[in-house]
């Protein structure tokens, strides 16, 4: 129910609306990102995957059924997306390789990233 009608003051008040949503919320994302990938990114990676995934929440609130879910569902799914794409991307900056391997769990799909650094054929002279 708290859902619902935070939904609907985010489509009416904007403002107010994304400032109680993060008000509820920014903990449970960022300790999800921050669970993740604490040995891959900065805590400015960190913090700025958090910032997309109430971005992209708000791009896609016409979108959102509570019916189907709650909205801290569709947030971690978000940021599950966001800390895929910004995996990879610390990965280059950082030139190296990223592993990415599917476990089968209880939960739907669990991924473990690893990097490694990459290996040139270049040998200095």
């Amino acid at each position: 129910m708290f859902d619902q009608s935070l939904l609907r003051l985010i489509k009416k008040k904007p403002n107010r609306g994304m400032s109680a949503l993060m008000d509820r919320y920014t903990g449970l994302v960022y300790s999800a990102v921050k669970n993740r990938i604490s040995g891959i990114c900065t805590e400015e990676d960190i913090e700025e995957i958090v910032s997309d995934v109430f971005v992209a929440f708000y791009n896609q609130v016409d979108k959102i059924d509570t019916e189907k879910g709650s909205l801290a569902s569709y947030l971690i799914t978000i940021a599950k997306k966001k800390l895929l794409t910004s995996t990879v991307r610390a990965a280059n900056r950082q030139n190296c390789i990223l592993t990415v391997t599917t476990v089968l769990s209880r939960f739907p799909t669990v991924l473990i990233l690893r990097m490694s650094r990459k290996k040139t054929g270049f040998t200095p002279a």
